[in-house]
């Protein structure tokens, strides 16, 4: 469940990719040739992204993240993301980022996260309700003007204090969606907005590339990480699936308003 926990509060995806040939690696935006057989064999990429996390108003750090990611059997992700969805918030979360490179300088971060944290914990406690209720969780589908809205406080929060987890997550559980496809737009979702925070970052002096030794030191654990969460992932039934989310937006929610409150 680690792809999922690392969305909740920090919302780290990759913000910037590059991918490059290695050895025998195909390089992005190509397909790997065809073997004597006709078929395309898979092949595995290496992305190095660079992402910006601060952990207050005032600190900046960016990171260089590295995950080696097999081809469409073990990326798992691929193809599972809900495109009905990331029509509607991918836009709504552009509006938002856009709202906080404006208003950066003009709002405080603790109340943000403040906020954040009590919806995040009201939230958790009524995915625990639903978790408890007998019923059979219908699907249904997105609703543009929640979506939007949801989509757009994620992207506003996630760039002033990397908290968009649980306002998107707010929108997009209760549509009781696969858990593969629920993770796969969530993924998608975090990408392009981390991409859309790279710029404005940038612009306002955010970016700080001091600690990038650091960083690569740790980047051989984050393709154990991914690989960990997502076998877990698998071997999880639905409801054990909402269980742990429920448990992880509470922990976040908590850790958000201890922050909140301590400035």
């Amino acid at each position: 469940m680690m792809c999922i926990t690392e969305l909740y509060q920090n919302d780290i995806s990759t913000a910037s990719a590059t991918c490059q040939q290695i050895s025998n690696l195909a390089p992005v935006g190509q397909l790997p040739p065809l073997d004597d057989s006709g078929k395309r064999p898979s092949k595995r990429l290496l992305y190095l992204g660079t992402y910006p996390k601060a952990n207050s108003r005032n600190s900046n750090i960016a990171a260089l993240q590295a995950s080696a990611l097999g081809g469409r059997q073990r990326t798992g992700f691929r193809g599972k993301a809900d495109t009905a969805n990331l029509r509607i918030i991918l836009p709504g979360a552009m509006l938002g980022v856009a709202l906080g490179w404006l208003t950066f300088s003009h709002v405080d971060a603790r109340w943000i996260k403040l906020l954040i944290g009590i919806e995040a914990i009201a939230f958790a406690l009524d995915r625990f309700r639903a978790a408890r209720s007998a019923a059979i969780a219908v699907p249904s589908a997105p609703t543009f003007l929640p979506g939007i809205l949801w989509s757009g406080v994620a992207g506003f929060t996630s760039f002033i204090s990397h908290a968009g987890g649980p306002p998107i997550m707010q929108y997009l559980m209760p549509q009781n969606m696969d858990k593969m496809r629920l993770v796969g737009t969530t993924v998608i979702f975090f990408t392009a907005v981390n991409f859309a925070k790279l710029g404005p970052y940038a612009q306002l002096g955010l970016v700080d590339l001091s600690n990038l030794a650091v960083s690569l030191l740790l980047a051989p654990a984050i393709p154990i990480g991914y690989f960990a969460g997502y076998r877990l992932l698998q071997a999880v039934d639905m409801r054990g699936f909402n269980l742990v989310t429920a448990w992880t937006l509470l922990a976040a929610g908590t850790k958000l308003v201890f922050d909140g409150l301590a400035g």
